[in-house]
């Protein structure tokens, strides 16, 4: 695979500060210094109830933006077995009750 200077200047921009790879502009601040330890812990405990990711992106040095934007791709892709605390993360037309239809 062919990576032009775009694509070289992304993958660097996300192993040094994942920031930049998202488009933010400047590295992210992680969670727990956004908003404390103890909210931070809140965030990461929803964030591995509801990925699905097969690499866990519920990390505390993560964003809490990127932690919440998670939550609400998990919750999403569960459908009608989404846990309760979706319901203040994504709109109850969102989750889809019967994905057979």
């Amino acid at each position: 695979m062919k990576l032009g200077r775009a694509g070289v200047a992304v993958l660097l921009a996300s192993l040094f500060a994942p920031g930049f790879a998202l488009g933010q502009g400047k590295a992210s601040v992680s969670c727990t210094a956004e908003v404390g330890a103890v909210r931070a812990a809140e965030y990461l405990r929803q964030c591995r109830e509801v990925s699905l990711a097969s690499r866990n992106p519920c990390s505390a040095a993560k964003s809490c933006a990127l932690l919440q934007e998670e939550i609400r791709r998990g919750c999403g892709l569960l459908g009608g077995d989404a846990p309760l605390l979706c319901r203040s993360y994504v709109d109850e037309d969102d989750i889809d009750e019967d994905e057979d239809e």
